[in-house]
């Protein structure tokens, strides 16, 4: 077993890993930039609001009142600031999540423009479903591929078989026999 292409192949992917959480960390120390469409949000005006008054500002957070519309967001360090919401076209209930970008006014005020109403179980939907989906690509990656000590990542001669079918497109047989022909009328 020759270890210089596997070396290389792992140090390639820790470069890569590292620019990929470089990036990462860059695009967190990114600060409002109106100029580009990148708005101050709840986290940046929580410490100096009256900066950011007559500017557009992006705030989501927990709706704690409907009459009038108030939101709790949090500035990120465990601390929470109340916004009252007006000239909002959304109804969300207590509960649900809003995120609204708009003008922000004295005391706290922001003059909505455009408001997306998140339900309660919106997060638990996307992480579910993101989960799902990734369960579903780990899947068909460790049926399909497996990895070579010589030549990485490649794919199997034939599928890992899994039980129930799952995945399966009825033409496989477990014990290894090819059923691919022995249909009656069809081409071999």
């Amino acid at each position: 077993m020759r270890a210089g292409p596997l070396l290389s192949r792992a140090f390639l992917v820790c470069v890569l890993l590292a620019v990929l959480f470089g990036a990462c960390v860059a695009y967190g120390s990114v600060g409002p930039a109106p100029e580009r469409n990148v708005y101050p949000d709840h986290r940046d005006i929580a410490d100096d609001y009256d900066r950011y008054v007559g500017d557009r500002v992006v705030v989501s957070g927990e709706v704690v009142s409907t009459d009038p519309l108030v939101v709790s967001a949090s500035d990120g360090q465990g601390a929470e600031t109340e916004y009252r919401i007006v000239e909002s076209d959304r109804s969300p209930a207590v509960g649900q999540s809003l995120w609204t970008f708009g003008v922000a006014r004295p005391d706290s005020v922001i003059a909505a423009n455009r408001g997306v109403v998140v339900p309660a179980y919106g997060s638990l939907y996307a992480y579910g479903a993101s989960a799902l989906a990734g369960g579903w690509v780990l899947g068909r990656v460790v049926r399909r591929w497996r990895l070579d000590p010589e030549a990485g990542l490649v794919r199997r001669d034939e599928p890992l078989w899994v039980p129930l079918g799952v995945g399966q497109r009825g033409d496989h047989d477990p014990s290894g026999a090819d059923t691919t022909g022995d249909r009656e009328g069809e081409d071999a």
